[in-house]
């Protein structure tokens, strides 16, 4: 059960950080070094006091129990992920897909296409995708499309599902794609659009670990986008993940990163042929 009221702050020691940092590196691959124990602290005080526990230490044996793992685990996840998006993000992205890279595609007879937004965080990038196909295709039918999205974060995903945002979230939407796309709330002073249900519903929504896409994901996708992600792994699991995503990239399929993410030097069988985008040799 959680407590409410004022709690005094609660200090995370060296060594409950490292724990914290053990956890989130067996569960995620996820890197967290020293420098980033304060932000670990600020992340986890409010969740740790509403539980009742008065030392980090106490959540730390909570997430190793069995319930811990099935109800907290989750949310511990969600807490020391990083969540950063927003609509449209490095467009030139979207750009080649939708005007080079799919339409490629098309021309040597795939249909449909698979689309993968594997680190799709709250929906931006997923619905950015979405919007793009639909402007420069006119279409979202299965028949030609397939869009899934995933994040290791439960919460993220469903809030992506929802597919609500604040009207400050969408400003950098053309105003035409905000008028086709977007629904405004009806409550006065809630300041709430949300995804027209013709886009929220083409695209599975799910939840994934990408160390282990194998348990959600079935199948070969034709584009893959991991962008922003490998930033937070160190080397070795950046490559086991990327081994992972290869595997899961159809023959000439393309997997677009982000714009200061580079995959030079990696042993891959991958192609670069944009700054931000590789095809699958």
């Amino acid at each position: 059960m959680e407590h409410t009221g004022y709690h005094p702050p609660i200090q995370l020691s060296l060594a409950e950080f490292k724990r914290f940092a053990s956890l989130a590196k067996s569960q995620l691959g996820l890197y967290l070094p020293e420098s980033k124990i304060t932000l670990v602290e600020a992340r986890l005080q409010k969740r740790i006091q509403s539980l009742g526990f008065r030392k980090f230490g106490q959540y730390a044996d909570y997430l190793a129990t069995q319930e811990g793992k099935k109800k907290e685990l989750p949310v511990f996840i969600s807490k020391v992920t990083t969540h950063k998006t927003e609509f449209l993000r490095e467009p030139e992205g979207f750009l080649y897909l939708v005007q080079q890279a799919i339409p490629q595609l098309i021309q040597e007879g795939t249909r449909p296409i698979r689309l993968w937004s594997a680190a799709c965080s709250s929906g931006e990038e997923p619905y950015s995708m979405a919007m793009y196909l639909a402007e420069t295709f006119g279409t979202l039918d299965s028949s030609r499309f397939v869009l899934v999205a995933s994040d290791v974060s439960e919460e993220s995903v469903e809030q992506a599902r929802r597919g609500i945002y604040l009207e400050s979230q969408v400003q950098n939407l053309p105003i035409d794609w905000r008028k086709k796309y977007l629904l405004r709330s009806k409550k006065a002073g809630q300041n709430l659009v949300r995804i027209a249900p013709e886009l929220r519903a083409p695209i599975q929504f799910m939840a994934v670990n990408l160390l282990h896409p194998e348990l959600n994901i079935r199948g070969k996708m034709q584009v893959i986008l991991l962008r922003n992600v490998m930033i937070y792994f160190d080397r070795p699991t950046r490559l086991a993940i990327l081994n992972i995503i290869c595997g899961r990239l159809s023959q000439n399929g393309y997997l677009v990163v982000g714009h200061a993410e580079s995959l030079h030097g990696l042993p891959l069988p991958l192609k670069q042929v944009n700054p931000m985008v590789y095809r699958r040799i």
